[in-house]
């Protein structure tokens, strides 16, 4: 017998332009590096409660299918298929700005919404003959964003959809860039600098840098849905606020840290931050690093608790929500306003939507 492992495993990702639940094709450069797929079809069954001399019940009806699950990949600086998830969660992404020549800067303010946003997905567990099964449409509902210590990023992506197709043939799918080839280039904790300062600060500088231990950044959608007459999901659109949190610990409370979170928290006041995280690794022909970096241009601390445990030292981490700021903060980029704004610079010259 032949088992399947998950070394032989392969997933496809692809921006569906067809209707919600239609198929559609998935092949070269749709392929995605990722760590784990928990997104599977399900069948719901409701039991028959009718009564009869059996003493056991009637067997049950199927009255619903849906797709969903957790995606989970390694944080990279240059393969398209991450950036793609991105966009998707974030609602846009547009045509990138080249500057200097062969360096490209994408730019991701968070949406209002993500409708008519969603996915082909694709899955191959190789050795099972027939085992590869496509789900028309899958929209991601979160993403979470963790940079651990001494570690690399790991971003989680929700997905829900409907959609099932058995069998497709999977021998196209292939990589844009090749992850087994020296084509990832990963985000790690050594490389970022966080920085953060009153919201109505001057710019953010070196003076303003935090020695963080993890961060964490968490984009929530809140999606509902309901079920169309042939029982599957019908697109999920927005049902309540979305919400970004910010969410970053320390090695331990200091002077400064509490001048800064614990004050803000304590007086009500808001901060500003952003996240640079630069790969070191130059773009082939230019100057310039593969780089990803992230702005919240207003936060609110909505925890910064205070404990002692044990004899080490005091412990501290900090939550923070994002939030729309008025105008733009000083030093940040011309029209960053929005509660999370989204920065990849890379190779890649297209819009990862388009």
């Amino acid at each position: 017998m032949t088992t399947a492992v998950g070394t032989e495993a392969k997933v496809a990702i692809k921006k569906s332009a067809a209707a919600w639940a239609a198929a559609g094709a998935l092949g070269a450069d749709n392929r995605l590096a990722f760590v784990s797929s928990g997104v599977t079809p399900t069948n719901e069954y409701l039991d028959d409660d009718d009564l009869n001399d059996s003493g056991g019940r009637g067997i049950s009806n199927l009255v619903s299918t849906s797709v969903g699950g957790p995606l989970v990949i390694n944080g990279d600086y240059r393969q398209p298929p991450d950036m793609l998830l991105a966009a998707m969660l974030m609602g846009a992404a547009g045509v990138p700005t080249e500057s200097p020549p062969d360096v490209f800067l994408h730019v991701m303010k968070i949406q209002n919404n993500i409708n008519g946003l969603y996915l082909h997905y694709g899955i191959d567990w190789a050795a099972i003959a027939g085992a590869t099964w496509q789900y028309h449409s899958v929209k991601p509902g979160s993403r979470l964003i963790a940079l651990p210590s001494s570690g690399k990023m790991v971003e989680t992506y929700s997905l829900l959809g409907a959609g099932v197709t058995k069998g497709e043939d999977s021998s196209a799918w292939d990589y844009e860039v090749d992850p087994t080839d020296g084509g990832t280039i990963r985000v790690l904790h050594r490389h970022h600098v966080l920085r953060s300062n009153d919201q109505a600060g001057g710019a953010l500088g070196s003076s303003d840098e935090q020695a963080a231990t993890s961060i964490e950044i968490e984009i929530t959608r809140n999606l509902g849905s309901d079920f169309t007459s042939g029982g599957e999901l019908d697109e999920p659109v927005k049902e309540d606020f979305w919400r970004v949190e910010l969410r970053v610990s320390f090695f331990g409370a200091s002077a400064e840290r509490l001048d800064l979170y614990r004050a803000a928290y304590d007086n009500a006041t808001t901060l500003k931050a952003d996240l640079v995280l630069d790969s070191g690794r130059l773009i082939p022909t230019t100057a310039v690093n593969y780089s990803r970096s992230f702005y919240f241009p207003k936060l609110r601390v909505i925890d910064a608790p205070l404990v002692v445990d044990g004899p080490g030292p005091l412990s501290f981490s900090v939550t923070m929500t994002a939030h729309q700021a008025a105008s733009d903060p000083t030093g940040f980029p011309t029209g960053y306003v929005e509660a999370i704004i989204e920065e990849w610079t890379n190779d890649f010259a297209t819009d990862p939507l388009a």
